[in-house]
């Protein structure tokens, strides 16, 4: 490795704390290792960005997430719950749709499907055989910033079985891998807590990730019950305001290269009926098209203007 690589804003101040304790030469050494480590992991890490409608408008939301298996991401809930379509971001800058293979009601794991099979996934570590103290590595999407490097130090094991790590959790980076000094997946973030610190009871902030045990356990349970998948057709719609409400919706997105792109359907179009029947709400219209086998045809009668239009739409695959 060149040594201006060692010198990063990230790694710069490790080098000035370890060569403290240990001398220049031997703090370089350990660096170096350590922004390898980071290199080789950085490749598996990814950013996702979810859209969802609210108050009429698409908006979206940024986490982190990893690779698990073989074409396999694994997240949590909160970063993807509700949403209308899902894009992952890879540090190559490769960006891919994802599809929803399913979510793990007591763990709030969830695994996305992309079509990427040349990023090796993380290799897994053990989370019982970490030592107190021990450097803990948080890698994900801090507000914007991808790949992000936190670092902190293992707390210790919670009641409630969970991992806490001694670190500020920037936003952004639920769902991102804890590598241990090996780069090896131990945990995944999951959030943060408020707790006292030190004599003066004076309030700090922890990093709280469930167990790589856990998450192997929840996602090998959902690829085992997943499903044949579910419809999906790349739009987003709202209900109608008076006093055309319950006559239809409207479109407000159209995902590029989707199904609803394809067919010739565009923004500012009203869906007026779904295979001849009337749609009172985006909330029908969302739960009529999951319900729809993948790969089948739908028909829309569709209002542009003032003209009324028939459009078939094939399906695609939510999951």
């Amino acid at each position: 490795m060149k040594p201006k690589n060692l010198y990063s804003p990230i790694l710069l101040p490790v080098l000035l704390g370890l060569s403290m304790v240990m001398g220049l030469n031997t703090a370089v050494s350990a660096v170096q290792e350590n922004a390898e480590m980071l290199e080789k992991a950085k490749r598996s890490v990814v950013s996702i960005r979810s859209f969802y409608v609210k108050d009429h408008k698409v908006q979206s939301r940024i986490g982190s997430g990893f690779i698990w298996g073989k074409g396999i991401v694994v997240t949590r809930n909160n970063v993807v719950e509700k949403t209308d379509s899902i894009s992952v971001t890879l540090t190559d800058g490769r960006s891919k749709r994802a599809a929803l293979v399913g979510q793990d009601a007591r763990t709030d794991v969830v695994l996305l499907r992309i079509r990427c099979e040349d990023v090796p996934p993380l290799e897994k570590g053990r989370s019982d055989l970490l030592p107190l103290s021990a450097s803990l590595t948080i890698l994900g999407n801090s507000m914007g910033i991808f790949p992000s490097v936190t670092m902190g130090m293992y707390s210790g094991r919670r009641a409630d079985g969970l991992l806490e790590v001694d670190c500020l959790v920037p936003p952004g980076n639920s769902g991102g891998p804890v590598l241990n000094a090996s780069g090896k997946l131990v945990g995944m973030v999951i959030g943060r807590v408020q707790r006292e610190q030190g004599s003066e009871n004076r309030e700090a902030i922890s990093g709280i990730a469930l167990p790589v045990e856990a998450v192997d356990e929840a996602a090998n349970r959902l690829l085992a019950n997943a499903d044949d998948g579910a419809g999906w057709i790349g739009v987003s719609v709202v209900d109608l305001e008076a006093p055309f409400a319950g006559r239809g919706v409207r479109v407000i997105r159209v995902i590029p290269d989707g199904p609803t792109d394809r067919s010739g359907v565009g923004v500012g179009d009203t869906l007026v009926q779904l295979n001849g029947c009337a749609i009172p709400s985006a909330a029908d219209v969302a739960r009529r098209v999951r319900k729809t086998e993948p790969d089948s045809w739908i028909s829309f009668s569709i209002q542009k203007g003032k003209k009324f239009i028939q459009k078939q739409i094939k399906v695609g695959n939510l999951r």
